[in-house]
């Protein structure tokens, strides 16, 4: 007994339980002090706190909230109301004002220690599903493959495909994700099985032998170069193969866009026009970008799980009582409306900010009257939710539709400024 006890000691299990995250136990220790100290002091006033973003990544021109749902799921059954904007919602920040992504009004006391998991649970998650969505202005009509679970923990694998899939991406090669996402997993072959065969030819043989009813697709690049290895497999299966991989182009030093047009060119002027060119390695949206006029389909990885993330702060904005609107050093005090009209140039924010103890909230109803609709949106009454979760085909449709309507916003180079606008009510 003494020895598996230490064993157990020895190897922790490292994914957190819905119990832990809820119990506030998955928390930064100063948060539970906080809690310590204003219980001790019998300080419980209701708030308003915002969780927002005042900068983004190099370049980024917008960010596509993702994390939501899970930021609900954690905050169901405590005695706050929440308003937030849709999982996927796509928004935007500026030096003037920012765009919170979701608010929460309660008791301090009562959520105190969520920050950390609130954060957590909305950061990486936005900075991925924000990358797809890059990604899938990139790549235009080409079709978008994940292989990132190579790249992550294994416990962050779903959450990561998530992101990536209502961010933009088409497949995922993950069995346990897609199957989550009501997807078939997507994918070819690893270069291990040529390596099993000694020949390349061999290898694909007993693929399609074994798995007839999946198009031929293969790995072009293990013992020859990629024009002859394609060369190779068109010869072989003719109108049967399905498309040609080429995979980790800096092994090879060479130039990948120059390696593509070779292959084509082969596979062309045999007759095999039919035949798919998919690119895979180390590719992010600059290369997909570069790479959209000879490539068919891209696998990507490491770059999306590693996206840089969008950056929230969680601060309180108003306090009830006397001293009720609060600034922190480089925030914003006041509760905030974000409303949103589309136009033929792209998306008009505004943020309309309450006033200081009396808030003239006719205004927000000269917004909607203009034609703004309102992106917050009431999630949790009294703990209670009341809002429909969307599931993930449904959330990405919605997502690609708006990247369409984005006009200038889809560079992938920032050149427009925010179209948010303050608006003091």
């Amino acid at each position: 007994m003494e020895a598996e006890e230490a064993k157990e000691s020895l190897y922790p299990s490292l994914i957190p339980t819905e119990f832990e995250i809820r119990n506030g136990l998955i928390t930064d220790i100063y948060f539970s002090r906080a809690e310590g100290v204003l219980s001790a002091e019998n300080m419980d006033q209701r708030v308003v706190m915002e969780i927002y973003a005042t900068s983004f990544p190099e370049n980024y021109n917008f960010a596509a909230a993702c994390g939501v749902y899970d930021a609900l799921r954690i905050l169901e059954g405590k005695p706050v109301n929440v308003r937030a904007v849709d999982e996927g919602e796509v928004f935007f920040t500026s030096s003037d004002i920012y765009e919170p992504i979701v608010q929460i009004e309660g008791k301090y006391r009562d959520f105190v220690e969520y920050e950390s998991v609130l954060l957590g649970s909305l950061k990486k998650t936005s900075g991925i599903s924000t990358r797809a969505a890059r990604m899938r202005i990139a790549a235009g009509d080409k079709e978008i493959i994940n292989f990132g679970l190579r790249s992550c923990h294994p416990s962050f694998s779903l959450v990561a495909d998530y992101a990536s899939y209502i961010g933009g991406v088409d497949g995922l090669s993950n069995i346990a994700s897609a199957k989550r996402m009501g997807l078939k997993a997507k994918g070819t072959m690893p270069h291990a099985l040529m390596q099993m065969y000694g020949d390349p030819v061999k290898a694909w043989e007993a693929f399609q032998r074994t798995y007839p009813e999946v198009p031929l697709s293969i790995l072009g690049d293990t013992f020859y170069d990629p024009q002859t290895e394609a060369i190779m497999a068109l010869e072989k299966f003719g109108k049967n193969l399905y498309s040609v991989r080429i995979d980790s182009p800096s092994s090879r030093r060479g130039d990948f866009k120059k390696i593509a047009k070779e292959v084509r060119h082969a596979l062309d002027i045999r007759g095999g026009e039919h035949v798919k060119i998919v690119l895979s390695g180390g590719l992010d949206e600059y290369d997909i970008n570069n790479l959209r006029e000879v490539g068919d389909v891209f696998g990507i990885g490491t770059s999306i799980v590693e996206a840089p993330i969008i950056d929230y702060k969680q601060k309180i904005v108003w306090i009830e009582g006397e001293r009720t609107l609060v600034e922190k050093v480089g925030g914003y005090g006041g509760k905030k409306h974000v409303y949103r009209k589309w136009t033929e140039g792209g998306p008009e924010d505004v943020v309309a900010v309450e006033r200081f103890k009396t808030p003239d909230l006719k205004e927000l109803k000269k917004l909607e009257l203009a034609g703004y609709e309102p992106l917050l949106k009431s999630y949790i009454i009294d703990g209670k939710i009341v809002r429909d979760f969307e599931h993930p085909q449904k959330l990405r449709e919605r997502v690609l539709k708006t990247l369409e309507r984005l006009g200038g916003y889809r560079e992938l180079e920032r050149k427009v400024e925010s179209p948010v606008l303050k608006k003091i009510i």
